[in-house]
């Protein structure tokens, strides 16, 4: 049985805060409060079910109260999977929060494993009492979701804060930030197998001397699960990243000395451009 006050559905949290001036003579002046209301959303796009540090869609707090009003406080996102965004060496992350308009005036920092924070953040309304705050480039660990069916990522808005005559009043909601699936649909490699004599190797390398040569060989194939799993470093889900999507081979077995050679490029069967490789 639940006793007191129900929690609001969701998983927003906060906490009101406001003032009484007090007189003498036990006599006191209220504050009639002004709420601010801010409701957050978020696009979610499909993301790699494998992924470790997947990109999440970008989240939007829509506010309004009085205008020109100045907000400040914390404001706080927790993901149902843990958080993987980069740490720098001033202990911030590259979590990118906009607020009307211009860049946060704090830095993003972790709050939780699950959790990034904006504390001290501030910002003012607009003459006409409206304000955006647009976070982006929050990153996660898809993996966690273990490829469950309908395993969706979510996240969760918290701000503690006032603004100037009232107080911060935030629509109790959260919302799916990321679809999982899977990245890679199918992957099939042949075996190298060779003589005990070892393969021949020619003079000279190239594709068409190998075969002519009869070198042991085996084809590799991989399929991406959606369209565009495999995406390179300029796409929009690889912001800040070293490298676009990577897919590693393993190969062992080898005896002392052996040598594995693989193609400058890969490229598919209506591909124009073919992908570097890198042999390690």
């Amino acid at each position: 049985m639940h006793y007191g006050p129900r929690p609001l559905k969701g998983f927003v949290f906060m906490r009101l805060r406001w003032s009484i001036a007090l007189a003498s003579g036990a006599c006191f002046t209220s504050i009639v409060a002004q709420t601010l209301t801010c409701t957050a959303s978020a696009n979610a796009p499909i993301i790699r079910a494998e992924g470790l540090t997947e990109r999440m869609g970008d989240i939007l707090v829509s506010c309004s109260g009085r205008p020109n009003a100045t907000i400040s406080g914390n404001l706080t996102v927790f993901l149902d999977v843990n958080v993987t965004n980069r740490l720098a060496q001033d202990g911030s992350m590259n979590v990118f929060l906009t607020a009307a308009g211009q860049p946060s005036n704090v830095p993003a920092k972790p709050f939780a494993p699950n959790a990034v924070a904006w504390d001290g953040l501030s910002f003012q309304l607009s003459p006409s009492g409206a304000a955006d705050l647009r976070i982006a480039n929050l990153r996660g660990n898809a993996s966690q979701k273990m490829l469950a069916p309908n395993a969706f990522v979510n996240a969760f808005v918290s701000f503690n804060g006032s603004a100037t005559g009232g107080v911060v009043s935030f629509t109790a909601t959260s919302f799916i930030v990321g679809a999982p699936q899977p990245g890679l649909l199918a992957a099939q490699s042949g075996q190298v197998i060779c003589a005990q004599t070892g393969s021949p190797l020619p003079s000279t390398i190239s594709f068409s001397n190998l075969i002519a040569k009869g070198t042991a060989f085996a084809s590799i194939r991989v399929t991406e699960g959606f369209a565009n799993a495999f995406t390179p470093k300029s796409d929009w889900s690889n912001v800040g990243a070293d490298s676009g999507v990577r897919i590693i081979l393993n190969y062992s077995g080898f005896p002392p000395g052996a040598r594995l050679l693989v193609p400058d490029a890969i490229a598919g069967i209506d591909a124009a451009i073919g992908i570097r490789t890198r042999a390690q």
